[in-house]
């Protein structure tokens, strides 16, 4: 199983996404963390070491692209997440 951590402001986005992988890829996942914000996200990731992060672009206070600000090294994979449409990231 992929150790993967789900990260996304919005509760109904991180439950709904845990109920897609266990719908459609059953025993594939093992969500060992559901955060909702980047600085959550980054104690995880250290104290976890996961495989894979499914990371929202468009959060309030930092935005997805700077979790890799918060980072030193990158050793998982990164699945963009957004439930925007038209996304337009804060600079």
């Amino acid at each position: 199983m992929v150790k993967c951590i789900i990260i996304d402001d919005e509760l109904n986005a991180r439950e709904f996404l845990e109920g897609l992988l266990e719908k459609y890829f059953p025993n594939k996942f093992n969500i060992i963390a559901k955060c909702d914000n980047i600085d959550t996200a980054v104690n995880f990731i250290y104290k976890q070491n996961p495989e894979l992060i499914f990371l929202d672009v468009n959060m309030p206070k930092k935005n997805g692209f700077e979790l890799f600000k918060e980072i030193k090294e990158i050793n998982f994979e990164v699945i963009f997440t957004t439930a925007f449409q038209n996304l337009q990231l804060k600079h």
